[in-house]
């Protein structure tokens, strides 16, 4: 028999095959703390030596097919050609539009700044969203107190601390940087318990961006990077979507069936948007110049800034997108074939 912990809690005591549903339901993860009745010492669930076994057979890529692992990809694609070819594609904006300004935002985290992605903008901040949305987090931290739900008081406090830092601190926010850091340590940390190769990647990965954006290039470098992103972002946050389906995730994710959906979204942004460079390289006078909000009128849009501030011709800004799509595209394509050979 054993007992768990849970916000500081002891719960139990439970059999093997309530905390396996409990696992398998996501109500408990890899890293809940567990104990045996004759034991004193709380240990993550992947580190018992009861369970650890189960944990280090799985592999990182979860149970599928040969066939869908074969032919999900390419049907994915296939399906996406068809949307642009029909025209239909464009009627589907929120997930480019989604991953723009997550793009954007995600630039600004890792140069300690404090950004808020919303529907066709990135916004640094103002009084009253902050203060509402400080209020909502603060709400959310007592609602997890009051119902024992251990997610939702960390989700709350960290809410609350990124939304309050803005009216602390102006520029570089430590805050934000501390908050960045400690989930990369945790994605880190939580792939090392669960042996996932891409969450430890990431955790390495953000920490080593995070260094660079806020503490190795100057404010111009930064601002190029910046209105870079948005885009950059629809590519690069697409091809993590789409390699994802090749991976375990956390159980509360639901993954073996949810990994469909992410392929999809990160195919469609990969997709769509090396299809709309290559049209822009041919014929320049189609570049998305301005903004959604503003129109093409708008000189504030993010090729405007690279065009005209940064000083980049035409040339330069299409080559560097479809160089970026061409990596990305590599990317995919080691992960389609590394899927197959390891099956």
């Amino acid at each position: 028999m054993y007992f768990i912990q849970i916000a500081r809690k002891e719960r139990g005591p439970y059999s093997r095959e309530q905390l396996e549903a409990f696992l398998e339901g996501g109500q408990i993860s890899q890293q809940t703390h567990i104990r045996e009745t004759s034991e004193s010492r709380w240990v993550p669930l992947a580190a018992h030596p009861d369970w650890g076994a189960t944990f280090e057979v799985e592999a990182d890529a979860p149970p599928m097919d040969r066939r869908v692992a074969a032919l999900a990809l390419p049907i994915a694609v296939l399906l996406i050609l068809l949307l642009d070819v029909t025209g239909l594609a464009r009627w589907v904006p929120l997930i480019n539009m989604g991953l723009h300004e997550l793009g954007h935002s995600m630039t600004g985290w890792l140069g300690a700044r404090f950004m808020l992605p919303l529907p066709y903008i990135s916004t640094s901040g103002d009084p009253i969203s902050s203060s509402v949305f400080l209020m909502l987090s603060a709400v959310m931290a007592f609602t997890g107190v009051r119902k024992d739900a251990l997610w939702l008081q960390y989700l709350g406090g960290v809410l609350a601390a990124f939304f309050g830092s803005w009216f602390f601190f102006d520029g570089r926010n430590p805050v934000i940087f501390l908050l960045l850091t400690a989930g990369a340590g945790a994605l880190a940390v939580s792939g090392l318990w669960g042996r996932s190769t891409l969450l430890i990647g990431l955790g390495v990965g953000l920490v080593l961006l995070q260094v660079f954006f806020t503490f190795l290039i100057g404010e111009d470098l930064y601002s190029t990077a910046f209105f870079f992103n948005g885009i950059a972002g629809e590519f690069l946050l697409g091809t993590l979507l789409t390699v994802s389906f090749y991976y375990r995730m956390p159980p509360l994710m639901r993954w073996e069936s949810t990994r469909f959906l992410a392929l999809l979204a990160g195919a469609f942004a990969l997709t769509t948007n090396t299809l709309s460079w290559r049209r822009y390289a041919a014929d320049p006078t189609t570049l998305p110049l301005g903004t959604a909000i503003g129109g093409r009128g708008d000189s504030g849009g993010d090729l405007n800034h690279l065009l005209n501030d940064a000083g980049w011709t035409v040339d330069v800004l299409a080559g560097n997108y479809l160089t970026l799509a061409a990596f990305c595209w590599l990317v995919v394509l080691g992960h389609y074939v590394a899927g197959l050979l390891r099956r």
